[in-house]
């Protein structure tokens, strides 16, 4: 199953269930972190936590509420806008592909 890019404000529009947000983290407790990004925030569950202000790519599973991190990656130190182009055209192509 593949996972869909998307912005944290389109959460509760969306039939999948496994998603790739990235952000700022807002916020850590011992059990969720609280993602940011230009349209909204949500928390998520994780046992893998990353720092807060950490800049961060998740790949995470809808379930019932609740989200669910599998993946958290740590994005400190990249472009963000170059990064944002290359999905922006990457997910241009797989809809002719």
């Amino acid at each position: 199953m593949r996972y869909y890019p998307i912005k944290i404000k389109d959460l509760e529009n969306r039939d999948e269930n496994k998603f790739i947000l990235m952000g700022k983290v807002k916020e850590v407790s011992d059990t969720f972190f609280v993602l940011k990004d230009e349209s909204g925030e949500t928390k998520i569950l994780s046992l893998n936590l990353p720092k807060k202000n950490d800049i961060v790519r998740v790949f995470v599973r809808k379930e019932g509420n609740d989200l669910i991190a599998e993946i958290v990656q740590n994005l400190n130190g990249l472009n963000l806008n170059i990064l944002k182009e290359v999905e922006e055209l990457y997910n241009k192509v797989e809809r002719y592909v």
